[in-house]
């Protein structure tokens, strides 16, 4: 019995073998390339070239198919020949299964590919075939036909090796490129849940992601059940760890924790296309709008903000680290919202060096793209939060912020042109920096501060800020700064729709030798391209009828002249008399602007927003304390300094 057995046995494996190896010399899959080729022409109208050898290896448990140098060509519109190629793709399958109508896949292998998808200049992609002639209808089964069940699939392992992705958008231009080194997706088995490893590059940077899923099983039964997702994403600096779970029926659902243990904003930017702004040449200020050009500041491209429809997220945040051109911040924490359109972080905290930033963000596509923003905090690094990559820091001090804006529109400068809301600053003891002033507002700079032209920072007692916006009006209530040197004094207007400005700024020198180059500065022209121009005739409104007290020796004029009066009075006390500031102005600048500078602007919140004064007659003054604005303020400028170095 036993060698019965034997001899049948032998004589299975010998007729496999038999077969196997008559199959490999009888069978020669190359011969089919010329039909593969214009199979795939009919079908997608590209030509497919099958340049290398197609491999099939029978002698094995495992029989394994491989193809060489393949490529398929591109759009007609393209920017290559090619849309893909790569240099071999090949497959194993376990060889018993397929006695039972079961595939099982070992592995699939995939090296040296290159992909390119792009799109045309109107918005056409690449991937969108044209087939050469319409397929022919199926023809129609028998009625008493039994509809066969596809044989069973099962995929352990695909591997991707040394690949190349670019996406090209020919509207603009811009490139986006992503390489692999290596990336797998592994399961034992169908009750095994889906591992994922890429190694790689993202426009340079490296990029690396791991992660687990649910079952392979799971994932291709679907259902309602929530689906589990762990995520550990690096990308340059950057990092990112998910504990996640996602609903695929219906709309997508993400619910879980996400944490940042680094987020590197300025790699970010740079990564997505974004250039640092180039600083012009020490003195000079930035360039002006081309001639006939439309320079703006907030973009009038339209908004598409339909990709918040196609998910739903709740999402608890968290981060160690955010990396801002001008230093970190941290312990970040918040809520994602986002259902039906509308994206939401509310509430948020952040630690802005030791000070807290607390606000919420709304983000809504529901509908017309509509933006709300509130923030305050309590002697926040203005400074950092302002800087920009590739940029000096303009200022450096603690400051109170209250920020309240809401606005709509189908683009940014639609959104600006109707925001609503307010904001409010102030700021104690600060330095700012006057090399970069010089830079971004060369000619104005010249004109306030002229006695601080060698200096490259300037100290600054006490800033007040506040501006109340409506129907995208920007109206000050307060704008005021006391430095060490000089006081300003401003009021006016920003529109934000067009972007005009209509401001009077009143500088003040605390040197009696500059008296005579104190002339207002009526500051026009736009947002990105702003104009200076000396204004004798003007006064900050308010303060005309207090301006004995506030050019005197005085410390404090009590005039009537609303919150622009009471804060000069108390900070500007010193000007024309050398003095140094008033314990209120000490006192505002130990508390970070919530004194003397705090107390004015909470006391004149209620007050009616200032217009903007045009030129006119200033009532008499008297000679002794307030000197006649001279008719030439570029010659004055020449005999205050000569006055000012006389011994």
């Amino acid at each position: 019995m036993i060698r019965k057995i034997v001899i049948a046995v032998v004589a299975i494996v010998v007729v496999i073998v038999a077969g196997l190896l008559a199959a490999t010399l009888l069978i020669d899959p190359n011969k089919f390339k010329v039909q593969i080729e214009q199979a795939a022409e009919e079908a997608t109208g590209r030509k497919l070239s099958m340049a290398g050898k197609i491999g099939l290896n029978l002698f094995s448990l495992t029989p394994s198919l491989s193809v060489a140098d393949v490529s398929l060509s591109n759009a007609s519109w393209g920017s290559r020949p090619e849309m893909l190629k790569f240099k071999k793709l090949s497959a194993e399958v376990q060889l018993i299964p397929l006695l039972s109508s079961k595939i099982n896949v070992n592995r699939i292998q995939l090296d040296g590919a290159d992909i390119l998808l792009e799109t045309s200049k109107d918005g056409t992609g690449n991937w969108v075939f044209a087939p050469a002639k319409a397929a022919p209808a199926p023809a129609e089964a028998p009625k008493d036909a039994k509809a066969s069940a596809p044989p069973a699939i099962a995929v352990k392992q695909v591997n991707v090796k040394d690949l190349t992705f670019a996406y090209r958008d020919g509207k603009t231009g811009q490139t986006t490129n992503l390489g692999l080194q290596s990336l797998s997706l592994k399961a034992d088995s169908n009750t095994a849940p889906l591992l994922i490893a890429l190694a790689g590059t993202l426009n340079g940077k490296p990029l690396s992601v791991n992660g687990k899923l649910a079952t392979v099983e799971t994932l291709k039964a679907g259902g309602d059940k929530p689906l589990p997702l762990d995520l550990d994403i690096k990308f340059g600096n950057s990092h990112i760890v998910g504990d996640l779970t996602v609903a695929t029926k219906g709309t997508p659902r993400v619910a879980g924790k996400l944490n940042v243990p680094v987020l590197d904003v300025k790699e970010l930017q740079e990564a997505a296309g974004q250039k640092p702004a180039e600083k012009p040449a020490d003195g000079q200020a930035a360039a002006p709008a081309a001639s006939g050009g439309k320079q703006r500041a907030f973009s009038e491209e339209p908004l598409n903000l339909s990709a918040l429809k196609a998910a739903e997220a709740e999402i608890d945040l968290t981060g160690d680290k955010i990396v801002l051109a001008g230093g970190d911040l941290t312990k970040l924490a918040g809520k994602i919202g986002l259902k039906g359109g509308c994206l939401t972080l509310k509430p948020f905290t952040v630690d802005v060096k030791g000070s807290t930033l607390a606000g919420d963000v709304t983000v809504d596509g529901s509908g017309t793209p509509a933006i709300a923003i509130a923030a305050t905090g309590k002697k926040i690094d203005v400074g950092a939060l302002m800087q920009q990559p590739g940029q000096e820091k303009l200022i450096d001090g603690m400051a109170d912020l209250d920020i309240n804006l809401a606005g709509s529109g189908a683009s940014m400068a639609a959104i600006a042109g109707g925001l609503n809301g307010r904001t409010q600053v102030s700021m104690g003891e600060s330095r700012l920096n006057n090399k970069y002033l010089r830079i971004v507002a060369g000619d104005l700079f010249k004109i306030i501060d002229p006695w601080a032209a060698k200096e490259d920072t300037g100290k600054i007692n006490c800033v007040l800020s506040k501006f109340d916006i409506k129907s995208g009006v920007a109206t000050s209530q307060a704008m005021v700064v006391d430095g060490a040197a000089f006081a300003v004094l401003g009021e006016g207007k920003i529109n934000l729709g067009p972007e005009t400005l209509d401001l009077l700024i009143d500088a003040k020198p605390k040197n009696n030798s500059l008296l005579s180059v104190a002339v207002p500065v009526r500051v026009g022209g736009t947002l990105m391209n702003p104009s200076f121009s000396p204004d004798p005739g003007a006064a900050i409104k308010g303060l005309v009828g207090a301006a004995g007290g506030i050019l005197g020796k005085g410390a404090g004029v009590a005039t009537g002249g609303g919150l622009l009066g009471g804060v000069a009075g108390n900070v500007l006390g010193g000007v024309l008399g050398g003095q140094q500031a008033q314990p209120a102005q000490q006192q505002a600048a130990a508390d970070g602007g919530s004194g003397a500078c705090g107390a004015n602007l909470k006391a004149g919140a209620a007050q009616p927003a200032a217009q903007p004064s045009r030129p006119a007659a200033a009532p008499a003054q008297n000679p002794a304390s307030a000197p006649t604005a001279p008719s030439n303020p570029v010659d004055a400028l020449g005999k205050g300094v000569k006055g000012l170095l006389k011994p």
